[in-house]
């Protein structure tokens, strides 16, 4: 097997929109939908489910570029909030 050759750039300015951006805003957005989910709507469920998923791909990406432990932390956050929000809803009483 022939190994590829790393990509190389000159400008990295912008790669903390996506290393630390697109976490953040998956952490904010489960804590929105854990808020939901424990009142018992079912948009919160929704939300929870997305953000689970969405954040298991973006940990998955890290973890396998070697990332640190800080940025796989961040990654991790999302989808522990979200299936925390999905197990809260399921505990509710539904109405």
């Amino acid at each position: 097997m022939s190994q590829i050759p790393p990509l190389l750039a000159e400008n990295f300015d912008n790669v903390w929109i996506c290393v630390i951006g697109m976490p953040v805003m998956l952490i904010v957005l489960a804590g929105v939908s854990w808020r939901s989910a424990a009142v018992g709507s079912k948009a919160g469920l929704a939300m929870a489910g997305g953000t689970a998923g969405v954040g298991a791909i973006l940990f998955v990406a890290a973890a396998m570029a070697h990332a640190t432990g800080w940025v796989l932390l961040i990654s991790a956050l999302p989808t522990v909030i979200g299936l925390s929000a999905i197990f809260t809803w399921n505990g509710k009483p539904k109405l």
